[in-house]
């Protein structure tokens, strides 16, 4: 059975005059993140904010996210650290 994926919309401004839209699907592209730590778990959610004339009310999607307990996300951030200082020696 096929999972539904849910999207949440978000309004990025106080601004509420901003019509919706539809992000594209095709690879699902995310060009905003965001990260809440607590004692149990991290979330991260990934999303696509529709660009905009300045001065405009952005609005975005959340396109997944994830929740990972504690551990799990301080092994994700040292595969993540080490990676990036190997990247970095090259």
């Amino acid at each position: 059975m096929a999972k539904k994926r849910q999207k949440k919309e978000v309004n990025i401004n106080s601004n509420s005059n901003a019509g919706s839209f539809n992000p594209p699907m095709q690879g699902e592209y995310a060009n905003w993140a965001a990260i809440l730590n607590s004692e149990m778990q991290t979330i991260i959610d990934f999303g696509f904010v529709q660009p905009t004339p300045k001065g405009q009310a952005k609005t975005g999607v959340i396109i997944q996210r994830i929740i990972l307990p504690i551990k799990v996300a301080k092994e994700l951030g040292n595969i993540l650290t080490k990676s990036f200082k190997d990247d970095s020696k090259k």
